[in-house]
């Protein structure tokens, strides 16, 4: 019995196997309890690793674009493509905005030029500004309680060169900028301006009629002299205008002026959106008849005799 089980666990397959063909299946791998090292899961390692990269090098550039230089720039490409061996012109170097010095940023700059400028006035005009310091009129000594100017400078329009001057107001921002007015003469009735003055920012004259109209010019339109006048319908005067004048207004707020007439009434003008508003504020009529309940008396205006007023 020991002899048949020593046997059997020999070959316990009792020869149907043989002992090759039994070593070469146990060599194989377990298809039921099998793992290869390829489809194993990877296990990576944390690493911390800090990394400072130098900041790239920067340039200014500036240059203007327009449609002549982007004309050129075509101009240029298409002598090259018809020229493949030609190069191209060269071209200005763009310089650095900030090693260009501005000129406002100069101290004392505006008084230094405005110096300078009054030096080579005086040098060209040397004969002028000595008469005008030292000139002296040998024809005073004949009549000695009156005196004598030296005109100086003198301006005339081929429009106006045979009008009488009504009245010059100068500006108050610009001290070589005057206004003058004139009397014109239509169909045998003679028509004026009795008085001009500039707003305190010199961009708005204000004029006063002999027809009694109110006009305020724009002086500043680039364009043209825009006109705004007074009408019957918003308040126009009777009368001639005497004078008139502005008030002071705080910036946003509508122009105001003041005007007084021969008619009169003293009469304030408020200029917004291209228009005219008028408030009277006195008014100088009187009655001249002590009869009224006549139709002919109610309409009477009698006339304000003045011819200057200032207010």
């Amino acid at each position: 019995m020991a002899a048949e089980n020593q046997e059997e666990e020999e070959d316990p397959y009792c020869g149907v196997v043989s002992k090759e063909e039994l070593a070469r299946i146990d060599a194989q791998a377990n298809p039921f309890n099998f793992s290869e090292r390829v489809s194993q899961t990877a296990h990576f390692a944390l690493k911390q690793i800090a990394i400072q990269t130098e900041p790239a090098n920067t340039r200014i550039f500036s240059d203007n674009v327009g449609f002549s230089v982007i004309y050129d720039a075509y101009n240029i490409d298409f002598e090259m493509k018809q020229c493949p061996g030609s190069t191209p012109p060269p071209t200005e170097t763009p310089r650095n905005p900030r090693d260009v010095p501005e000129i406002r940023d100069i101290p004392g700059l505006p008084n230094t030029s405005r110096i300078v400028e009054r030096m080579i006035t005086q040098n060209l005009y040397d004969d002028i500004t000595q008469d005008f310091k030292y000139w002296e009129d040998g024809g005073d000594e004949y009549h000695p309680l009156e005196g004598s100017l030296l005109p100086l400078w003198k301006f005339s329009h081929d429009n106006s060169r045979n009008l009488v001057v009504s009245d010059i107001t100068w500006s108050p921002v610009y001290p070589d900028l005057f206004a003058a007015a004139y009397t014109v003469t239509i169909t045998s009735l003679p028509l004026s301006i009795g008085h001009i003055r500039f707003t305190k920012r010199g961009s708005m004259l204000a004029a006063g009629w002999s027809d009694g109209t109110v006009v305020v010019y724009n002086v500043e339109s680039v364009d043209a002299i825009r006109a705004v006048a007074s009408t019957a319908m918003n308040g126009k005067h009777i009368l001639p205008v005497c004078k008139v004048k502005w008030v002071h207004t705080d910036p946003g707020e509508d122009l105001s002026l003041f005007s007084v007439a021969k008619d009169g009434r003293l009469t304030q003008w408020y200029f917004g959106d291209s228009r005219l508003k008028s408030k009277d504020i006195f008014s100088f009529t009187q009655d001249t008849k002590s009869d009224k309940n006549s139709l002919e008396d109610q309409h009477i205006t009698p006339t304000f005799p003045m011819s200057d007023v200032d207010f």
